[in-house]
């Protein structure tokens, strides 16, 4: 009893003797004690009845568990048993039909299992029936992992040491022969299978190393393209297909189930691959950043799962998966990564995480995913982060919540709120740093675009919203800028994407951010390129010639050409600059450079593209001179092209066009008539229409010199050549827009597919016909819809009919100026709105269609019929939007056509009811209506109705129209400047009541609004037309002494014009 008592004991003092004397006994001996036990002394049968008993007790389970022990020179079942039955727990089933099984073999068949077993669970520190699937579950075996695990850590250790201690004990001299020589030679022959093993684990171990630097190589050196991913990814599904067993497949829907390796290998140190393998793949999925690679890298992390716990998924496998689903830029990738972030805390507890990188890649996803609330959910990750135990948000964190509410639709003031929120943290590391600052400024930034954007923005709302994101803007440069001067932090210091984030939003100035730009820059390479690139210029290039763009479509005074002609040599000052940084040593001392910042040393370069920006600044200068100017820059490019023969240096059709622009200016603007008449003067061969047509042949020229895709013949150089042939009032115009469509067809039956003549061009030709005055536009225009709406019915998609082709042939209508044109405006109206009932989108009516109508009833000289017709078809326009489309919403060309149908009404309420329209544009103006801005047109069109009324009140009304003109002019309001036309118009109503005196004092305002520097409002030959006609018509004395000088001014006048 002593001895097994001994046997069960939980010391661990006595599993290395027992293992020794499990070692020392071969089945010989063990089948000599038991057949001793049953020849005792039969005069003794009290004691054989007594062994008898203890036999029947304790014999059977020490048999097996000795024969067991004996089998694998461990105690492991043992001990499993032992511990057990001493801590009061029964025996598993698992356990005890384990002990049958072993109980039932023969010692012979049990001596031969044993040599059979070993090579497998030598590999390995515990038997594969020990392995374990869970920490936290009991084994399909039944036995606990706890104890397991704990058991398994300490095996190595005394089995080692049984081992050499029975290896020392066979050496000693003196010792008895015979079973302990066998045991001798077992014991040699267990510590090479042992040495053997661990330098297989090592060789195996180091193989996986192998494998994972040389994927990583390879991915590196193909720059992660979708083919080495492809491979990376057939090569190690080979290597793990190969240790599955044929009846196991990693595809199964089950997320618990378990794999079988071939050998029932049941470690990861005997594997040839490990998690770092999978996760190499699974990064290189992510790279991808489509669907595809997501779906890759998730099907890797569920096959991780199912080899689980032989290769565990670790917080970087996840990571790569979470970072492959947000670079797919979706909601529904977003979606899947807070699903799996969830399973991940679900799989792996809460507590477990040691880091904020997951986190992070789901509020990323977040970002790029274009929610709705895509900033609140990742600011609810970020709260999460807050207030975990253990893991705290980085600035990493952050930065990713701020993008997130930058990406977001009108949550610039949340984003701004967490740039705060990090100031206040204790944690210095914790403050915003350059990416932080760069983040918000994107984000107010988006505010600016996103008011420009709107379909039908109002006044009040855009103006506000913009001021305010202006000032946010210029605040945060300005604390970037002070934070680094102070601390001189390199990772609070703006960097090029911050400064062109300002440039987008054009909060500041361009050349003054450009200063700012070269005084906080770091020019060392080393650094980085902090100093403006040449991207950088052309953008500030290209935005001074948008913003000259837009003042010129609201301004036309000589002010804005004299501030044009200034910014385009700022313009070309930066494209000199450029040059001198490219060519140093080629470039001479220039006095235009003195107020360039000589310590630049970035290495920027002029293109094309930066010679187009600088060309189009020229174009919108309007003169003559600029015009030329922005051709001999056009010259210079080509000459450098001609000379080094580089692409960056082939003028492109941008460049044609814009200097087409430059002319097609000139040739509309009243100021430069002048200026091409003493041109003409000069050189009396030179026409603009014939000049632009030969920049266009030599544009060709030039792409058949070179065959290159930016110079293909293209629709938008001859659109631009059809308006300069409309603006340029050549006798001829109408004649070379007829060749100039041949050759558009010309060049489409070659095989130039982009400048096939469409529905657009058609347009375009049409209001080229009606600007030029052709007498049967009214045939014309219809001929051209029939020709277009036929080859469309034919299945020709690029004749497809749109707005923009029904507004041309009803403006051609409306410019016929006869009842005739106002009733085919009025039926192609009626039918564009049958084509839309059933069906047709591109035959929707829009406001361009009711406007055209309007202005041909304007013009068709059929009085209040006209009148009321057009105001009609005006309240017809509002009603329809008030019911909610907007694209049938008022703008000030419709309520200018009806001021003018009243106008040429000559009714006697003629003028009142016009004014009763102005006064419904000004309450929709002040309501927040931009569009219905009264402008110049509506308040001549006023003036001339009081001049042409029989009220006789009539000057007086008109009269005040100009002074209110003349205040909101001198108050700084732009666009209602009076104009000759203006001063013209009150001084006839004034002539008609023979009012010299009064029409002498409208000549006299005007004198002194010229000197003030409008020069567009010069006397001219109808004005003293109109002071004779007063005069001729005034009972003044001085009447025939002031009628005979008028007289002589009128020949005066004459006669220059005769000269010109």
């Amino acid at each position: 009893m002593m001895r097994n008592s001994l046997l069960f004991g939980t010391s661990h003092d006595f599993f290395p003797v027992f293992s020794y004397q499990c070692s020392n006994n071969n089945s010989s001996n063990q089948t000599e004690k038991i057949s001793r036990l049953s020849h005792y002394n039969k005069e003794t049968r009290s004691r054989r009845r007594q062994r008898r008993q203890e036999k029947r007790c304790f014999s059977s389970l020490y048999l097996f568990l000795f024969v067991f022990a004996t089998i694998h020179c461990n105690v492991w079942p043992f001990l499993l048993v032992s511990a057990d039955f001493f801590s009061g727990t029964a025996f598993s089933a698992s356990s005890v039909a384990f002990v049958a099984d072993f109980g039932q073999q023969t010692f012979c068949e049990t001596r031969r299992r044993r040599w059979k077993t070993w090579d497998v669970w030598s590999s390995s520190s515990f038997p594969p029936y020990l392995s374990t699937t869970n920490n936290n579950s009991t084994t399909g075996n039944g036995f606990h992992d706890d104890k397991t695990l704990s058991l398994t850590s300490s095996f190595p250790s005394w089995y080692e040491k049984s081992t050499l201690a029975n290896a020392k004990l066979t050496q000693q001299p003196g010792r008895r022969s015979g079973p302990r020589r066998k045991h001798r030679a077992d014991a040699k022959h267990w510590e090479a299978k042992r040495l053997h093993n661990q330098k297989r684990l090592a060789v195996t171990k180091n193989e996986a190393i192998s494998f994972n630097k040389k994927l990583s190589r390879k991915l590196r050196q193909d720059r992660y393209s979708l083919e080495s991913v492809q491979k990376a990814d057939s090569l190690l599904w080979q290597r793990v297909q190969s240790h599955l067993s044929p009846t196991t497949t990693l595809f199964t829907n089950s997320t618990t189930a378990r794999v079988l390796l071939k050998g029932e290998v049941s470690d990861e140190k005997t594997l040839p691959f490990d998690v770092v393998s999978f996760n190499i793949v699974m990064l290189a999925w992510s790279r991808q950043a489509s669907w595809y690679g997501a779906d890759q890298a998730h099907n890797w992390l569920q096959r991780l799962w199912r080899l689980s716990p032989l290769v565990q998924a670790d917080s970087y496998s996840y990571g790569a998966v979470l970072n492959a689903y947000a670079k797919t830029r979706s909601i529904k990738g977003a979606l899947a990564a807070q699903t799996l972030l969830q399973q991940y805390m679900d799989r792996e507890s809460y507590r477990c995480l040691t880091t904020d990188t997951l986190h992070n890649a789901v509020m990323d996803a977040w970002a790029g995913s274009g929610h709705p609330e895509a900033g609140y959910r990742a600011h609810a990750l970020l709260r999460q982060l807050q207030s975990h135990r253990a893991v705290q948000p980085t600035q990493i964190s952050y930065n990713t919540c701020i993008k997130a509410y930058a990406n977001t639709p009108g949550q610039a003031a949340q984003a701004q709120q967490i740039l705060e929120d990090m100031k206040k943290n204790v944690d210095p590391s914790m403050h915003p740093n350059r990416v932080s600052y760069t983040t918000c400024i994107h984000a107010w930034a988006r505010v600016i675009k996103e008011a420009q954007q709107q379909s039908h923005p109002t006044v009040v709302d855009t103006a506000s919203l913009r001021a305010k994101a202006v000032g946010q803007i210029r605040r945060l440069l300005d604390e970037i800028e002070s934070r680094y001067n102070e601390t001189k932090d390199e990772s609070v210091r703006p960097d090029l994407y911050t400064y062109t984030c300002v440039l987008s939003a054009q909060a500041v100035h361009p050349l003054e951010l450009w200063a700012r730009m070269n005084k906080f820059g770091n020019p060392q390479p080393h650094h980085g390129q902090q100093l403006p690139n040449s991207a950088f210029l052309n953008t500030c290039i290209h935005l001074l010639g948008q913003a000259l763009e837009r003042k010129g479509s609201t301004d036309s005074s000589a002010s804005l050409v004299l501030e044009a002609t200034t910014t385009a040599q700022v313009a070309e000052t930066l494209l000199r600059q450029m040059q001198q940084q490219q060519y140093p040593s080629s470039m001479q001392s220039n006095d235009t450079f003195s107020a360039v910042d000589s310590s630049i040393t970035t290495a920027t370069k002029a293109c094309k593209v930066t010679y187009s920006a600088v060309i189009a600044v020229w174009a919108q200068c309007g003169t003559i001179e600029a015009a030329f100017r922005a051709e001999q820059l056009l010259d210079e490019l080509q000459q450098l092209w001609e000379t080094t023969k580089r692409e960056e240096y082939l003028p492109s059709a941008k460049s044609f066009c814009s200097v087409l622009t430059a002319w097609n200016k000139v040739a509309s603007s009243d100021s430069q008539k002048e200026n091409l008449r003493q041109l003409h003067m000069k050189n009396q061969s030179f026409s603009i229409l014939d000049h632009a047509i030969e920049l266009e042949q030599r544009m060709h020229r030039l792409y058949l010199q070179t065959k290159s895709s930016d110079l293909e013949p293209n629709a938008y150089i001859f659109v631009q050549l059809f308006q300069l042939m409309a603006s340029s009032r050549d006798p001829t115009a109408a004649v070379k827009a007829q060749q100039l469509l041949k050759q558009m067809d010309g060049y489409a039956k070659q095989g130039y597919s982009r400048v096939r003549p469409n529905s657009n061009i058609m347009a375009t030709f049409l209001n080229t016909l009606t600007k030029t005055g052709v007498d049967n536009i009214v045939e014309l225009a219809t001929h051209i819809l029939e020709q277009v709406e036929e080859g469309y019915s034919r299945g020709m998609g690029h004749l497809k009919p749109n707005s923009f082709l029904y507004s041309a042939v009803l403006q051609a209508y409306a410019k016929s100026s006869s009842r005739q044109g106002a009733n085919m405006a009025e039926k192609l109206l009626d039918r564009t709105k049958k084509l839309y009932r059933e069906g047709k989108t591109y035959a929707k009516p829009t406001v361009l269609f009711y406007n055209a109508v309007i202005d041909a009833y304007a013009r068709s000289n059929t009085g209040l019929e006209a009148a009321e017709r057009g105001e009609k078809l005006l309240f017809e326009m509002m009603r329809k939007a008030a019911a909610g489309d907007r694209s049938m919403q008022p703008n000030t060309r419709s309520f200018n056509a009806a001021i003018l149908a009243w106008k040429n009404a000559r009714v006697s309420d003629g003028p009142q009811r016009a004014e009763a329209l102005l006064r419904i544009m000004n309450e929709r103006y002040e309501a927040g209506d931009s569009a219905c801005r009264p402008d110049l047109v509506t308040f001549n069109s006023l003036v001339g109705a009081w001049a042409k009324s029989s009220e006789h009140n009539a000057p007086e009304r008109a009269r005040n129209l100009l002074l209110l003109m003349e205040n909101k002019t001198k108050s700084g309001e732009l666009g209602l400047q009076p104009d000759r036309i203006t001063y013209n118009s009150c001084l006839d109503a004034f002539a008609r009541r023979g009012q010299a005196q009064e029409a002498t004092k409208i000549l006299e305002r005007m004198l002194n609004f010229r000197n003030l520097g409008y020069a567009d409002v010069q006397p001219d030959h109808i004005t003293l037309m109109a002071l004779r006609m007063a005069w001729t018509r005034s009972e003044a004395p001085d009447a025939d002494a002031q009628w005979q000088r008028i007289e002589n001014l009128i020949s005066e006048s004459s006669n220059q014009q005769r000269v010109r």
